[in-house]
């Protein structure tokens, strides 16, 4: 009689599924690059909404529910206000509430102008909702990434969350601004391609999905059409050219938290 062999374990795909988890609509718990996604789609929506400041107060709502989600997904119990660097405009708080004041009349003119011109140039529009996804997919993804390594402890001092949070935030930004966006964009772009009705109604859906709290929670056309969006820019991330650049960024984000750290502790 042969000697019966042990079958070998199967491979640790881990990595390999990182950029193309699975879809909730295949029944189980959400992977956490659906998350990413989705969250990051109906923060591109918000870009269509045809209202002055509403698309903007939108727009921060559904970064808020992202990071809310993640911390969800990671166990993170401490209050969310401590993070809330991670969902903010970027800049200082007392450089933003300065520009508020100082021009607010002419960002209200620019923002009137700017709206009636994406009503009639709808692409302008969606150039701006692809540019809101892609900033926060991949800011998501970094606090993904980030969390999954051990940061924002529970563990850790309220002070220590707030600094280590607005320590992502500034290296995040950095190495954003710092990226040549057009792989990642013209992937995320040619995924809205046939979008059709959801992008004429991109603002009601985005509206409806972030009052649901959860993308899950949307019902009929609305839930629909993102899910499908949602999937398509999935598939999107998952070119090899995609991840080539997303391993590059991972590379120079780490470099640059690094040295914001090393410069926080000096």
């Amino acid at each position: 009689m042969s000697e019966q062999t042990q079958p070998e374990p199967a491979p640790d795909r881990r990595e390999e599924r990182e950029g193309a988890e699975g879809s909730p609509a295949a029944g189980g718990p959400v992977e956490p690059t659906h998350v990413l996604v989705r969250t990051a789609v109906l923060a591109g929506l918000t870009r269509l909404v045809p209202l002055p400041f509403v698309d903007d107060f939108l727009l921060r709502r559904a970064r808020r529910h992202q990071v809310d989600s993640l911390l969800e997904l990671h166990g993170r119990s401490f209050a969310k206000g401590e993070v809330a660097a991670l969902s903010s405009e970027s800049g200082s708080c007392l450089c933003g509430l300065v520009g508020f004041v100082v021009l607010l009349p002419i960002t209200l003119v620019v923002k009137l102008i700017k709206k009636l011109f994406q009503t009639v140039f709808f692409v302008l529009a969606l150039r701006a909702a692809v540019l809101a996804v892609a900033a926060t997919f991949m800011l998501g993804r970094t606090l993904h990434r980030e969390l999954g390594a051990g940061a924002l402890s529970d563990g850790a001092q309220p002070p220590e969350r707030v600094r280590e949070a607005q320590q992502l935030r500034t290296a995040f930004e950095a190495t954003f601004k710092g990226s040549d966006w057009r792989l990642l964009t013209h992937a995320i772009g040619a995924a809205w391609s046939g979008a059709g009705s959801l992008l004429k109604r991109g603002g009601q859906a985005a509206q409806h999905g972030l009052e649901a709290h959860r993308e899950g929670q949307l019902e009929g056309e609305d839930r629909a059409q993102v899910e499908a969006l949602s999937q398509r820019v999935e598939r999107a991330l998952d070119d090899p050219k995609v991840r080539s650049y997303l391993a590059d960024f991972d590379r120079r984000f780490a470099e640059k938290l690094a040295e914001v750290r090393a410069g926080g502790s000096a």
